[in-house]
């Protein structure tokens, strides 16, 4: 993998994982705000985990932070996962790779208390230096709201709050099965820079997942379906033969 430089003078921060960059046409933009939306079980942890790490390694201060799991739950899953990867550890105590487990129910009470997730949001990223965020995931605040249009609001006002920090991010959103397309609310396409869509299917009992990227701002991308696989050398992008390049 290219070593991205810590002053972010490229255009593109590369992924790490060479089928994913080569649909992203090399890589995230830089300062954009990802989406990555799927049903449960559909590998956005262990790929958004995968990315923050890889980051961590080409030299770019990473935050990971688990708004779901518990930390020690979340490390000790992506090590017994990507086994090959042997320095998960070593990035994490060197300090280029911070995860942190924020347990935001307790934080806040009410939609109205959005500020305070703001808050804990920015102050984790500015007192570890982060250019590149994981928030894994904003399914919670989902369930905050009782209506779509506060739903929308809210999560607006935390995206461009982080868009101010200058930090490239991808946030996970666990969809629903029986609706994959639509979470109410959640209008991915003008919310987000980017949105990469993945899904798992159970095919004679053998698990597949495929992954997709439907958007990426300013940007050319392929929109292609592709399959992945899960290995203990991180996360595999299978080739595709039909190549569409978008410009979005």
């Amino acid at each position: 993998m290219d070593a991205i430089q810590k002053n972010f003078t490229l255009a593109r921060l590369k992924t790490g994982i060479d089928g994913l960059d080569r649909l992203l046409c090399g890589g995230i933009p830089e300062n954009s705000q990802m989406l990555l939306l799927g049903e449960a079980g559909s590998g956005k942890t262990l790929l958004s985990f995968q990315i923050a790490y890889e980051a961590a390694k080409a030299g770019i201060h990473s935050t990971y932070l688990t708004i779901e799991e518990k930390k020690k739950s979340l490390i000790e899953f992506a090590e017994e996962t990507f086994t090959s990867l042997s320095d998960v550890q070593k990035q994490i105590d060197s300090g280029m790779l911070h995860v942190e487990e924020k347990k935001l129910q307790y934080v806040i009470r009410s939609p109205e208390n959005i500020q305070a997730i703001v808050a804990e949001i920015i102050r984790t990223v500015e007192e570890n230096g982060s250019k590149f965020l994981v928030i894994d995931s904003f399914s919670l605040l989902r369930s905050l709201y009782t209506d779509d249009r506060s739903f929308t609001r809210g999560v607006n006002y935390i995206i461009e709050s982080i868009r101010n920090q200058n930090v490239t991010s991808l946030i996970t959103f666990e969809n629903s099965k029986q609706n994959p397309n639509k979470v109410p609310g959640l209008l991915e396409e003008s919310m987000f820079d980017g949105v990469v869509k993945v899904a798992r299917n159970n095919k004679k009992g053998r698990l597949e997942y495929f992954l997709n990227v439907v958007k990426l701002r300013y940007s050319k991308f392929i929109n292609d379906e592709c399959r992945f696989e899960i290995t203990p050398s991180g996360v595999l992008v299978m080739e595709q033969s039909q190549k569409k390049i978008s410009q979005d």
